[in-house]
């Protein structure tokens, strides 16, 4: 097998690890602050949307950016996008992009989900190649990256609204990184 099939292979079984419940009855999810590892930026990359259309993360530099990974199947992450949609509408006018990348294949699926849940903020259709830039483990996951492009929180599992939105409440008052 090889590596790209291998990686492949072990994060398709982190992923349905992570996902096949409801989310109750777990534990926390895995929370990283940005002083627990190196610092990790944003890494640039070109999706397209689930709706067509191609996206570039270039557009997301200089603000606050909520990065979600999820799938359509994902319970966690169905049960988290609704919180994710208040907090893109709470801080739009502070300059925070929530951006959600989904697993599927299928661009049809995650426009309907989009449709059923009154989701806004950008779905995009993720690839192998953004998944391991990030080194993601596991869906939900989501990014909190500062307005110089800096990865400030990495949360892997389904996270409550009032968490999130208290982290980023914090990375809204944080002085810029010095690099």
């Amino acid at each position: 097998m090889g590596s790209r099939a291998l990686v492949s292979a072990s994060l398709l079984a982190l992923i349905l690890t992570g996902c096949g419940g409801s989310g109750q009855g777990q534990k926390g999810p895995a929370t990283v602050a940005a002083e627990q590892k190196p610092v990790q930026r944003l890494p640039s990359f070109r999706l397209q949307y689930a709706r067509g259309g191609p996206f570039s993360s270039e557009g997301l530099r200089g603000k606050v950016v909520l990065l979600n990974y999820w799938a359509t199947w994902c319970k966690p992450c169905e049960r988290e996008m609704p919180g994710l949609q208040e907090i893109q509408d709470r801080y739009e006018g502070q300059g925070v992009v929530v951006v959600g990348i989904a697993m599927d294949a299928d661009a049809a699926a995650v426009a309907a989900f989009a449709k059923k849940w009154k989701i806004r903020f950008p779905l995009l259709m993720g690839t192998t190649e953004v998944q391991e830039e990030l080194g993601l483990l596991g869906i939900p996951s989501t990014f909190l990256v500062d307005r110089q492009g800096v990865i400030r929180r990495t949360i892997i599992g389904f996270e409550y609204e009032e968490t999130v939105d208290g982290f980023l409440r914090e990375i809204l008052q944080e002085p810029p990184v010095e690099r």
